[in-house]
């Protein structure tokens, strides 16, 4: 006679273990075990597996991840790196600038994401830094976009471990990028001048050169003047807002980039300059849909767009018969210029920074007429011969 046949024991409901060495339980709706553990810092992380040897396997990975100060899981074990870094940007974008969220998505998006967008987090390490940095370097692009790039990658895996989500940086183990970037230096003094002549033949280019290649203020800086700002007697510019473009907003005005507003002295000269502009803008205001007090608007009254303001230079720079410079070589050119003329502490109030070496770096450029000026000088150290050459060997000299 056949025996009954017994029934197999259920899994037990919970695989007890000692502190810190993780749980794996069994679920009987969904039929599939459950493990259980802490992280590095303290959080509680579980996974559902099919086997549990599987889980077993998962509770060693993550107690050697936890001894090894490892902690990629709490950003997903499917994270890429184009999902950490475009979710690392969604966080930090109320927090940045227009333009520099602007410069940070579009190294994200053609540099970043099409080379290691596919890895996952927990897989990109030094090797894949260095690779995309070569990668880059063997393309062609300059030192500062590859340096650039190099920034954005350090910046969001240092957020993430500020943030304990990571807790090994592979930005640690890198190779910093080598070589200097080479910014745009200023405008040479002949293209200067004949900039500065062309310009001079309408009222508003005039008053608008003469404020970016005199006076030295930034783009969006000038795009944000109001007639209110200035003090015709007292010979000042009150600089306190900038318009900058943000997607979705369209322009917008903000404070300045420094975040403090500050005083620009000007000249008599400028002072004239603003003073014709402001008459024969009066004179045109009746085509005007809009008045915001702007000293440098569009041809309706609304504040300046970059794009519209680049195509009134272009022409200039087209009429002058010079180079394609940029309308930031303006405020270099200023400063380059001035920094011959007056200390570094007066250099460091004009143009409104506070670091020396920022200024010397990116703003100040040696000019041909100032290395001459300066050889002349060297000239006078030297003193009269109080003999002739002519007939006397180098050998009798020295003596």
């Amino acid at each position: 006679m056949d025996q009954p046949q017994q029934k197999s024991a259920a899994p037990r409901k919970s695989q007890r273990r000692g502190n810190g060495q993780g749980t794996i339980s069994w679920d009987s709706k969904k039929k599939r075990y459950h493990a259980q553990i802490h992280d590095i810092h303290g959080h509680r992380r579980g996974l559902t597996f099919r086997t549990k040897k599987e889980a077993e396997e998962w509770i060693d990975s993550m107690k050697m991840d936890r001894a090894l100060g490892r902690s990629e899981y709490t950003i997903g074990t499917r994270t890429t790196m184009g999902e950490f870094i475009d979710a690392w940007l969604a966080i930090r974008e109320p927090h940045l600038a227009p333009e520099t969220f602007r410069s940070y998505s579009h190294l994200a998006k053609n540099h970043i994401k099409p080379a290691v967008g596919k890895i996952k987090v927990k897989e990109f390490d030094a090797t894949e830094v260095d690779a995309l940095m070569g990668q880059m370097k063997s393309k062609g692009y300059s030192a500062g976009t590859i340096q650039a790039t190099f920034a954005v990658l350090r910046a969001a895996f240092r957020h993430a471990i500020k943030k304990k989500k990571l807790t090994i940086n592979p930005m640690d183990h890198a190779d910093r990028p080598s070589g200097n970037s080479k910014p745009n230096k200023h405008i040479p003094k002949a293209d200067f001048q004949k900039i500065y002549q062309v310009a001079s033949l309408n009222p508003y280019m005039h008053a608008r050169i003469e404020i970016g290649m005199i006076v030295g203020l930034r783009p969006g800086e000038i795009y944000g003047l109001k007639w209110k700002d200035i003090d015709f007697e007292a010979q000042v510019i009150n600089v306190e807002r900038q318009y900058q473009r943000v997607k979705g907003e369209g322009l917008v005005e903000r404070t300045v980039k420094t975040g403090h507003s500050r005083t620009v002295p000007i000249s008599i000269e400028t002072v004239n300059i603003l003073r014709t502009h402001k008459a024969y803008q009066a004179i045109h205001k009746e085509n005007w849909k809009h008045d915001y007090d702007l000293i440098f608007p569009n041809t309706v009254g609304n504040p300046l767009d970059r794009k519209r303001d680049s195509k009134w230079w272009n022409d200039v720079l087209k009429r002058a018969g010079v180079p394609a410079y940029t309308l930031y070589q303006m405020r270099k050119s200023a400063f380059t210029y001035m920094a011959a003329l007056v200390s570094v502490p007066s250099l460091l109030e004009y143009t409104g920074h506070t670091n020396v070496s920022t200024v010397m770096k990116h703003y100040a450029y040696a000019t041909s007429e100032e290395l001459n000026l300066g050889l002349s000088k060297l000239n006078d150290l030297r003193p009269n011969p109080s003999f002739s050459y002519l007939g006397i060997s180098p050998d009798e000299t020295i003596r």
